[in-house]
């Protein structure tokens, strides 16, 4: 969440400008000799907004591209249904609001961190290795998630790096997909 903090503070600078504009120009020298210039400043603030959006609600979710497009798709749903846009500007550009921006963003975050729970469930496994067919003392099988390459710890309910087993040859990854349980060779 750094990088957005990042983008809130270039984009207070930019509402700054843009509002001393809209506020102490006559609307005929925004629209007369100072045109190219508030165009240009417009362009840069519905950038900056825009920066600031995808940074805040997006940063931290890793995809895989061969398989992200069910998640882009539900994201632009969303986005849509709750007129992200309509409402963003609406906030900067009328309202010249950075907290009603930083709230809208917030919400879409959200629903953002929801479906890609969905996501992200869909790509953790049971990782059974030899070792849990072991009739002496077996174990359990360990969480898997394939995204970020890691395993589910439950003592400190945390995903942390942990070696595969050498016997690769026993290993078998089980996917729950529709409520059954799948083997994934």
């Amino acid at each position: 969440m750094e990088k957005a903090q990042e983008a809130l503070k270039i984009l207070e600078s930019t509402l700054s400008k843009y509002y001393l504009n809209k506020t102490k120009i006559s609307s005929e020298d925004l629209e007369g000799k100072y045109r190219n210039a508030f165009w240009r400043l417009k362009e840069k603030l519905r950038a900056e907004t825009e920066s600031y959006l995808s940074t805040y609600c997006f940063s931290g979710f890793k995809v895989r591209y061969d398989d992200s497009d069910k998640l882009v798709a539900a994201i632009d749903r969303s986005i849509k249904e709750n007129q992200i846009a309509k409402r963003a500007g609406r906030a900067v550009f009328q309202n010249f609001n950075l907290e009603e921006l930083q709230e809208i963003a917030k919400e879409q975050r959200k629903r953002v961190e929801a479906l890609y729970a969905e996501y992200f469930n869909r790509h953790t496994y049971l990782y059974v290795s030899k070792d849990c067919w072991e009739s002496d003392n077996p174990q359990n099988p360990l969480i898997y998630n394939d995204l970020v390459d890691k395993f589910w710890d439950e003592g400190t309910e945390t995903w942390i790096d942990e070696k595969k087993t050498a016997r690769r040859h026993g290993i078998d990854y089980i996917q729950q997909k529709n409520g059954e349980l799948n083997d994934k060779f």
